[in-house]
């Protein structure tokens, strides 16, 4: 990886909470004249289980969940050097926030709360720092799983790109929830449809948008798929689900992470016990799925993992293995080879890139 080239990584630094883990914060780590070597540059201390993170679309603020009971939000200053300055620190709205983004004009960040399945809206200030919550939206309903799905779990939050949409995963009742933007005060406004309902027990997680057709890829974390969803004028179509699993496999599994390579060509998602990563090609005309094959992801469970803007590594943040995998990616055909361990990273949980010169790009 590019020298100039930052790696932030967020991970689980507290012993008593569930998940639990061991980290100090968030990791700040940069490229070096090897392939795939990480060199650790500072540890950002002022969070606690900051689990996910952003970027703002200009590069100089970073925000990062504090997943806890009583969920907030850091925002913080990046330097140059990629150092993290803490800026401010609001509640989320919500319980143990676990995915967050910042809309396309720079003015919202929008954050997901998975305990409470609530999403919340908190306005930037000019500084990078934020406001209180401008909005929060409730969701209720529930799913046939038992131990999951016992209500809401609001798991993901975005705005779709080139578009007023924002929207949001709910695993607990297997919805695609969407909203517009409204932002002069800053406030989720039901879509017209609302909702996209998904298979019962699936639980959607995460999802990622194809760059040039107008199709959703939706990572179902409880059933281990991947359904691939047409936008059209009257909300969302089915078009196609594939397993996240090799045929054959019959141990448990959930799936986690899910983006698109900066080509557009290929599809990858990590499996947290089957502890792989996945990969898929994407036909250039559909958008369908094809399997191309699965990886070790050099650890276990592997809950997220970011690809080099560049699309030539895919860096895999494996959550009880302290460490972070790095793979080489065959752009002819989407297929992985194992490069080795990157870094040691506690309770590693989240990577996002950042560019040279502090021009910072987040990689899903």
């Amino acid at each position: 990886m590019d020298a100039s080239r930052l790696l932030f990584v967020g991970a689980y630094t507290e012993a008593n909470t569930q998940p639990s883990g061991h980290a100090e914060g968030i990791f700040v780590f940069r490229g070096t004249a090897e392939p795939v070597q990480l060199e650790l540059m500072s540890i950002a201390r002022e969070v606690r289980n900051p689990s996910f993170l952003a970027l703002h679309p200009s590069g100089s603020f970073l925000y990062a969940v504090n997943e806890l009971e009583q969920g907030s939000v850091s925002a913080f200053a990046v330097a140059q050097d990629g150092g993290l300055r803490l800026l401010a620190e609001q509640s989320s709205g919500g319980s143990a926030p676990a995915h967050l983004s910042v809309d396309a004009s720079g003015r919202f960040v929008l954050v997901a709360n998975y305990v409470s399945g609530s999403w919340a809206v908190l306005p930037i200030r000019s500084d990078g720092g934020l406001e209180p919550l401008s909005d929060r939206w409730q969701a209720s309903g529930s799913g046939p799983d038992r131990k999951r799905q016992e209500g809401p779990h609001a798991h993901f939050v975005t705005q779709v790109p080139g578009s007023s949409l924002v929207l949001g995963c709910d695993l607990g009742s297997d919805r695609l929830r969407l909203w517009r933007l409204v932002e002069a005060p800053g406030r989720l406004e039901a879509a017209a449809p609302d909702s996209w309902v998904a298979r019962p027990g699936s639980g959607p997680r995460h999802a990622c948008f194809h760059p040039a057709l107008q199709l959703i890829y939706v990572v179902n974390e409880l059933d281990s798929t991947v359904d691939v969803l047409a936008q059209e004028p009257g909300g969302l179509s089915h078009r196609q689900t594939v397993s996240c699993l090799p045929s054959g496999f019959s141990g448990e599994s959930t799936a986690a992470e899910i983006a698109l390579h900066p080509s557009g060509r290929y599809l990858y998602i990590s499996n947290r016990g089957h502890d792989s990563v996945a990969a898929f090609t994407v036909d250039p005309n559909r958008g369908d799925l094809t399997p191309a094959g699965w990886w070790p992801s050099g650890g276990k469970n592997p809950r997220s993992f970011a690809i080099e803007p560049e699309g030539r590594f895919l860096y895999a943040a494996n959550q009880d293995g302290d460490a972070i995998g790095a793979f080489g990616i065959d752009r002819s055909s989407g297929r992985l080879s194992q490069l080795g361990q990157a870094a040691t990273a506690p309770s590693a949980v989240c990577l996002l890139f950042g560019g040279p010169s502090g021009q910072l790009e987040a990689s899903t």
